[in-house]
């Protein structure tokens, strides 16, 4: 398994990616093959929901902000 390195400072987009290392480690580990197909697109959609919620929410508080 890869060593994942920890998130160095609260961002969204460096946690984002990092959670992504994560679930492709996940995937390549304990998820491999073809019968595992539509539990990773699910979890692959939840994830690009949250992406988008998060992305759209710092949208809004930069724009508060200046």
């Amino acid at each position: 398994m890869n060593k994942i390195k920890p998130p160095t400072w609260f961002d969204t987009t460096e946690s984002l990616e990092h959670i992504w290392e994560i679930l492709n480690c996940y995937r390549e580990d304990c998820i491999n093959g073809s019968e595992y197909d539509e539990e990773w697109d699910n979890i692959t959609t939840s994830m690009n929901w949250i992406e988008i919620a998060v992305k759209t929410s710092d949208l809004f508080e930069e724009s508060e902000v200046g």
